[in-house]
């Protein structure tokens, strides 16, 4: 938090747990407050890599709550997230390309009702569908300063695929 910046944007507050979300008119982050008052549920997977290299997916939210993931390539067993509050899968990229293109996401809290995510809630305000893509591969090896200045190159993770390297949905 910057010095001086308003008690309504801070995101750490003693005791206090704060969520934000995409304004989709805005485009920009706004706090708000879970309408069931429980921890939300968030999917977070790669924007792109090489085929051969796992596509790890990471799942946060309340512990024991259930998730079902659903791609263009099959379906990920159900899978619970533990006392963690967060959980991993991971997608076999070998003899991939292209996109892995993320269809459906069903998601179980403790006692609640099975819900279908919209999986263009993505961090951008453009509702561009959820995908990985994959690129041929398999890594070539290098050195570090090389594979550093190729992955750059190559992905040119920050311009190509926007401002990072993996991206996700969110319940909210």
């Amino acid at each position: 938090m910057l010095p001086g910046a308003p008690a309504s944007l801070r995101t750490v507050n003693a005791g206090t747990i704060s969520y934000y979300r995409v304004n989709r008119a805005t485009g920009y982050a706004e706090p708000f407050l879970p309408p069931d008052g429980r921890l939300p549920f968030s999917l977070d997977v790669p924007k792109a890599l090489y085929s051969g290299m796992p596509a790890v997916l990471l799942a946060t939210g309340e512990p024991g709550t259930t998730y079902e993931i659903h791609t263009n390539i099959g379906t990920l067993p159900p899978t619970v997230i533990g006392p963690t509050y967060m959980s991993e899968q991971t997608i076999d990229t070998r003899g991939l390309g292209g996109t892995v293109a993320f269809t459906a996401v069903y998601v179980t809290k403790p006692g609640g009702p099975r819900v279908a995510l919209d999986l263009t809630q993505t961090p951008s305000a453009s509702r561009a569908p959820l995908t990985t893509q994959v690129l041929p591969g398999p890594l070539p090896a290098y050195s570090n300063a090389e594979l550093y200045t190729k992955v750059l190159r190559n992905l040119d993770l920050v311009t190509a695929w926007g401002a990072g390297s993996s991206w996700g949905v969110s319940e909210y």
